[in-house]
């Protein structure tokens, strides 16, 4: 999987847009998966917010949006009501 930061605005064929969280050299897909680069954005600090209410430690993540070839739920679909 490749991450795309910054890239287009549309997901294009297969690419899916996502709200992620990076700590260290891990990377959690947390929102998503989203048409556009508009979607994502409109979400990202909803899902930074339920991030922190979830595990406290998520304020010293860094927090983004990225575009992959993937079609699976962000970890935080269910508690954002996506």
């Amino acid at each position: 999987m490749s991450f795309v930061q910054g890239v287009g605005r549309d997901g294009g064929e297969g690419m899916s847009f996502y709200v992620d969280l990076r700590r260290d050299s891990r990377v959690s897909l947390l929102a998503g998966p989203f048409a556009t680069l508009a979607e994502a954005e409109a979400i990202k600090d909803r899902a930074y917010e339920t991030a922190c209410a979830v595990d406290p430690f998520a304020r010293f993540d860094s927090y983004g949006t990225c575009r992959v070839d993937l079609d699976r739920p962000g970890v935080l679909n269910r508690r954002l009501g996506l």
